[in-house]
């Protein structure tokens, strides 16, 4: 019976179902060459049947979106206006602010992990107000998802 494992330094991806027959295995030595671990593994929420399986793990390996806490993804959870402006923020690669974006009166309510991607969104014309505020714990609606979707794409031609 095996009960420990050391990844050797040369992998960089483990799959998704790689131990998943090892009931007995106790410790797994990973080491930093490692970039990904399966597609939604990490998240208790998400599972291998889920139709969105792939995508959550996607998103979430690569920094996009991070879910709602270590362990959950929320894939039923309404999108705020500041999560979808933090999504496209880091699909941005999350550049540097330039714009103080104080002239809205509820700046005060962006959570502190949205606070720079919204002055960003806000910045590059991508998200304008909603009724002289920015609204950020707002859900955004279809219409606004395609309107600041265009924005964006056309801040790149296409």
């Amino acid at each position: 019976m095996i009960k420990s494992v050391s990844i050797p330094d040369s992998a960089t991806e483990i799959g998704k179902d790689a131990f998943g027959g090892c009931s007995n295995l106790t410790e797994i030595t990973i080491p930093d060459s490692i970039k990904k671990i399966g597609r939604g593994a990490a998240f208790t929420d998400v599972n291998s049947g889920d139709w969105y399986y792939e995508a959550a793990g996607f998103v979430s390996s690569r920094g996009i979106m991070t879910g709602m806490n270590p362990s959950e993804f929320g894939p039923s959870v309404k999108l705020s206006r500041a999560q979808f402006a933090t999504i496209l923020y880091r699909m941005e690669s999350e550049p540097q602010v330039e714009y103080d974006s104080g002239v809205f009166p509820d700046m005060d309510q962006i959570s502190g992990f949205a606070d720079e991607a919204v002055r960003w969104a806000v910045g590059q014309g991508l998200i304008l107000g909603d009724g002289g505020r920015i609204n950020p714990r707002g859900t955004v609606e279809r219409a606004q998802c395609a309107t600041i979707i265009m924005r964006f794409m056309e801040g790149y031609g296409l």
